[in-house]
């Protein structure tokens, strides 16, 4: 069995074939939801990539937000939790938050089903997310537990602060990744738009023969070239200074000139001249 699906195979083929302007003459016919998925797709792949790229960072909250706290004279969080019922919110199958219901002494449940983050009248307990997705980790990632009454000055507990903060990222990255995906995918489509405009005015002027699905696969496809770049580089923190928006204009120019025919009329009217000019020779 292949690791990787037909449709996966097609999209990397489709993204190697949007870097070269000859192959539009073929994508230019692909309509609307088969460039939508793409330009999706390919967002979503440079999204997968950037947050491979700010695991090291994820890792080292935890350190970084404990040795933050040693510059706070007093942080404290004062906060009641009494529920009739438990509040249990999951992600993917993972009990990730629990509200209510069976307290934590200790870091140790008196329950089974321990969430990830558990607030209770006695306190805060995180888990961590090796131990909760493997329990034999649990020895060597425990749990860290801070009570109601020492959530009131935090001050000289930046451990159990730390371990609140981990957890809350790792439990946000989901709606984090889903907004980005939402942005960044109407970001591009507004820039494939605002160039398909440009594209069909610009070939209605100069008499070129395109129709405006065309047009717009063109821009998608060539947005290859933008998306990579813009998404990848403050990531990993490379400066494109607008290369890769101009790139992406060439690409576009390039394709939809490669794809277009001149308009009949105009031909016609090439081939009219020049008979009139034999015409006129001959009868002089």
């Amino acid at each position: 069995m292949l690791p990787i699906s037909p449709k996966d195979i097609k999209f990397l083929v489709t993204a190697a074939e949007s870097l070269n302007p000859f192959a539009y003459t073929h994508l230019k016919h692909r309509h609307f939801m088969e460039n939508f998925s793409y330009i999706t797709s390919l967002v979503f792949v440079c999204l997968f990539i950037s947050a491979l790229a700010y695991l090291p960072a994820i890792a080292s909250i935890e350190p970084k937000v404990a040795e933050e706290m040693q510059k706070f004279e007093k942080l404290g969080i004062s906060y009641e939790a009494e529920a009739e019922k438990t509040i249990d919110v999951s992600l993917f199958g993972i009990n990730a938050v629990r509200i209510g219901g069976t307290e934590e002494r200790g870091g140790k449940a008196e329950g089974k089903g321990r969430a990830l983050l558990s607030i209770g009248s006695e306190g805060i307990t995180s888990r961590h997310a090796l131990c909760a997705g493997l329990s034999v980790l649990c020895g060597i990632y425990p749990d860290s537990f801070t009570s109601s009454e020492d959530l009131k000055d935090l001050s000289d507990n930046g451990k159990g602060l730390a371990g609140f903060v981990r957890m809350a990222v790792l439990l946000s990255l989901p709606g984090i990744l889903i907004v980005a995906l939402i942005f960044y995918t109407a970001k591009y489509l507004a820039a494939a738009l605002a160039f398909t405009l440009i594209g069909f005015i610009a070939t209605k002027i100069l008499r070129f023969e395109i129709n405006l699905n065309s047009i717009f696969a063109i821009s998608i496809y060539s947005s290859t070239i933008l998306v990579v770049p813009d998404m990848l580089g403050s990531s990993f923190g490379i400066e494109l200074l607008g290369i890769n928006w101009a790139l992406f204009a060439a690409m576009f120019t390039a394709g939809v000139l490669l794809s277009a025919k001149k308009a009949e009329g105009d031909k016609h009217g090439h081939r009219g001249s020049a008979e009139n000019k034999h015409a006129g020779k001959g009868a002089s």
